[in-house]
């Protein structure tokens, strides 16, 4: 579902740009379903902005099992490659915990397409 938002975005950004906005989506959004804890009935929270110059997304979920962001991701642990791709892919990101909520988010830099 997380990826059908990029949907009807995509036309706004050149299409390597939006291959990576859906990879990312991907990414943090299979992280907070694979390490949020989440309970019965519990959800995602998930904003995406297309604009001139920038793509952002940010994901919010509750926070049960204990926040402990990893920075840099470590490529060779036993997980952690999907933010070492959010890394390697944005061009800003983080993971904070602000009152109770765990907050991913990504920037991708938007080229002008006529650059693209």
């Amino acid at each position: 579902m997380a990826r059908d938002v990029l949907l009807d975005l995509s036309p706004q950004v050149p299409l390597r740009t939006a291959a990576d906005l859906r990879i990312l989506l991907s990414e943090v959004v299979t992280n907070a379903v694979e390490h949020a804890g989440l309970r019965e009935g519990e959800t995602i929270g998930l904003d995406v902005r297309i604009g001139r110059t920038k793509a952002e997304m940010i994901v919010r979920y509750p926070e049960h099992v204990g926040f402990e962001p990893t920075s840099p991701p470590d490529p060779d642990g036993a997980s952690g490659l999907g933010l070492f791709l959010v890394d390697r892919i944005s061009d800003r990101w983080s993971v904070v915990e602000s009152e109770g909520q765990v907050v991913t988010w990504c920037e991708v830099d938007v080229p002008h397409h006529d650059a693209a």
